[in-house]
Formats: C-alpha cells, sequence, structure tokens
C-alpha cells in the first residue's frame, strides 16, 4: 500500500517538478506577467524539495536505529526461541521461558508500532510477519500468547497474531 507520505518521500522530486511546471504556466497565463511570482514559486518549491528530502534521511536514520534495535533484541531471543518450540515434552512452559516469550511479544508488538506509524517499510515488516508465523504456530507459544493477550498491552497486535496463517511447528 502506498500511502501519500510514502508517496511524496519516493516521489518528491517529480512532484516539485510537476508544481513547477503549473506554476509556470500559471505565470505565464497571467496578463502583465512578472518574474518575481515564478521566483518566488521556485523558491518555495525549492524549499518543499529540500524540506521532504531532510525529513526522508531523518525517516531512514530512525529506520535504521530501529532495525538494528530489534535485530539485536532478536538475535539475543532467537536461540532460546527455537530451544522452546524443539523442546518436546509437556506443554507447559517454564517460568524462565515464559518471561522469554513475554520479551518476543513485546519485541514482535513494538515492530508492528512502529510498522503502523510507518517507519518500518511493508516490505520489512512483511518479512519479519513471516518469520514470526513459525513461533507463533507452536502450540505452547500459542497457548503462552492467547493468555498474555488477554492484557491487551500490544498495541493491535493480537489482530495481526489473530489473522496470520501460522507455519505449524514443534
Amino acid at each position: 500500500m502506498l500511502t501519500l507520505k510514502t508517496f511524496l518521500l519516493r516521489y518528491h522530486l517529480l512532484f516539485a517538478l510537476f508544481i513547477f511546471a503549473i506554476l509556470a504556466l500559471m505565470v505565464s497565463a497571467m496578463q502583465g506577467f512578472r518574474s518575481e511570482y515564478l521566483i518566488t514559486g521556485s523558491i518555495g518549491i525549492a524549499l518543499f524539495v529540500y524540506f521532504v528530502q531532510k525529513q526522508k534521511l531523518e525517516e531512514l536514520r530512525v529506520f535504521k536505529n530501529l532495525f538494528k534495535e530489534f535485530n539485536d533484541r532478536y538475535e539475543v531471543l532467537n536461540g532460546d526461541l527455537n530451544r522452546i518450540i524443539s523442546a518436546g515434552g509437556s506443554k507447559s512452559i517454564a517460568k524462565s521461558d515464559k518471561n522469554i516469550l513475554d520479551d518476543y511479544f513485546n519485541l514482535c508488538s513494538e515492530e508492528y508500532f512502529y510498522y503502523t506509524e510507518g517507519y518500518v517499510p511493508p516490505q520489512v515488516w512483511k518479512t519479519w510477519r513471516n518469520g514470526m508465523k513459525a513461533f507463533f504456530g507452536n502450540e505452547k507459544i500459542r497457548k503462552v500468547w492467547d493468555d498474555e493477550k488477554k492484557a491487551d498491552a500490544y498495541y493491535g497486535f493480537e489482530e495481526v497474531v489473530d489473522r496470520i496463517k501460522v507455519i505449524r511447528v514443534g
């Protein structure tokens, strides 16, 4: 889905060129053509391009920091998550494993929150969501999730988990 914000950040130069062309046509069609109007409009368009480019760079910086933080946190959890999935036996979860899953659920919901706020690109979110399918498809993890989601503390992420087609593992 291409939002207006994404469109402007991606195509701001084409948008500015289009606006300049309209401005030039309007000014030239005016009776008593005055170059000051064209110069003033051009300065406005140049400022628009500057501020959009600055916004784009800032959002890239924010995304890079979020991406690194999320990946670092996932890296810490990954081994334990795979251990929980591959552990056979009872369907109950140890308290220490529940804490690991709480951290994972928080990580997933934060990723989702920043995606919905527009700081995580859709293709990145899709990759992360696909990775979540295996974990949320595990019966033990799913049972803990079903209990945890009742707290309604996951920024709407509960609905995402309910919608995704999970990969049954373990």
